[in-house]
């Protein structure tokens, strides 16, 4: 599988892409779907804190449209045997063109070939069509709790075995 032209990957993060990774964020899912402004605040320092402290059994995927972000995916360590995919976001625009399919398939790859044996991740249940990409990858909902930035919406881990 290989994204459409002209679209551009890269995996050199640099630290001017965090205010790209979080514009791109706050535009899709605040500005997009109407997340409270406590999204931005989680999405903010937690991924400056992973920016600063990365490994090399870490890595960032970003997608580039005429040099504007439009898509990315991380995979960061949870714990030794566990990846956990994070900051995982496609612009509208791009979507139904393969790109999230592309970066998940890409994260998987990578977190196996760098030791881990399972992979997780947090979503929330109002993201049905993200929800479908995992389970087709073969990620499985372990569980779910209230909380998000919506009324009633619940926050759920999905996991997969990676052996």
């Amino acid at each position: 599988m290989t994204l459409p032209d002209p679209l551009r990957v890269r995996t050199d993060f640099t630290p001017a892409d965090l205010d790209a990774v979080i514009r791109l964020h706050v535009e899709v899912y605040c500005e997009g779907l109407g997340y409270d402004d406590t999204f931005h605040e989680h999405v903010d320092p937690q991924l400056r804190a992973w920016a600063a402290g990365r490994t090399g059994r870490d890595r960032f995927w970003l997608v580039e449209r005429d040099g504007v972000l439009v898509g990315c995916v991380a995979v960061v360590r949870e714990d030794d045997p566990t990846a956990r995919l994070r900051w995982f976001v496609v612009h509208p625009s791009e979507r139904g063109k393969g790109v999230g399919r592309w970066l998940l398939a890409e994260a998987i790859t990578f977190a196996r070939s760098a030791g881990y044996t399972s992979m997780m991740l947090w979503t929330v249940n109002t993201l049905t069509t993200a929800a479908k990409l995992y389970t087709d990858a073969g990620f499985r909902l372990a569980g779910e709790k209230p909380g998000g930035w919506l009324p009633g919406m619940l926050e759920q881990r999905y996991e997969m075995p990676l052996g």
